[in-house]
């Protein structure tokens, strides 16, 4: 099922996967880039060609799958973001980091036999997009926080094309929820850089079931 791609391009995307299993201290999952989809092979099972996480079904097994526009890693090759993030190359690493955020939380979810929801996936994946842009900015601006990320991340979402009204309701409101929580990780734990607080609120966050999860977020 795996998709070949440049060694540059793995490289990157299994040290964001690492970089989200060791914020969570979960136990690794297998490497994402083992599960890429082509568009030829998702056509099998999806009418819809949209980038995500796929549960597939294949002669009775069911397989996990995940599918990328080539232009994500065109980008990742030519100029990384893990070298260099801006405006330029935001979007395509905001991409990527949500469906590996998915994809680590879907695969640890099913490990842990524990129940999961598209609108759980999704608050998660707006949490790791956040984390993950805060983390890798403050590196590349010597330590300084960066104030902006929250403009670009909530205040201008971008929504995939051609949601149905029912996606669209459940990707707003998994923004709103990643917002409120954000904003309190911010205010408790990012401003002052108490790295240790913060991780041990996000472990637990991370293993809290849905309704918990809502509770600590609307307190």
């Amino acid at each position: 099922m795996s998709l070949f791609i440049p060694e540059k391009v793995a490289q990157g995307f299994e040290k964001l996967q690492r970089s989200i299993e060791r914020i969570y201290d979960v136990e690794e999952v297998p490497q994402i880039t083992r599960y890429l989809l082509n568009e030829e092979t998702l056509r099998r099972f999806s009418k819809d060609i949209k980038e995500g996480v796929y549960l597939l079904e294949e002669e009775g097994k069911a397989q996990v799958g995940v599918f990328f526009k080539s232009e994500r890693f065109e980008a990742f090759e030519q100029i990384s973001p893990l070298k260099v993030l801006d405006r330029e190359n935001l979007e395509d690493f905001l991409t990527v980091i949500e469906e590996i955020s998915h994809f680590v939380y879907l695969l640890w979810s099913l490990r842990k036999r524990r129940p999961v929801s598209q609108l759980s996936l999704e608050l998660q994946g707006e949490v790791d997009k956040y984390l993950t842009t805060v983390f890798h900015l403050a590196v590349q601006n010597k330590g300084r926080f960066p104030a902006k990320v929250f403009q670009q991340l909530f205040a201008e979402p971008q929504w995939i094309e051609g949601l149905d009204g029912e996606a669209l309701k459940r990707y707003e409101f998994a923004n709103k929820l990643a917002y409120r929580y954000c904003v309190y990780l911010e205010e408790e734990f990012l401003r002052c850089a108490d790295l240790p607080a913060l991780l041990q609120e996000l472990r637990r966050f991370y293993r809290r079931d849905f309704q918990s999860k809502l509770s600590r977020i609307l307190h």
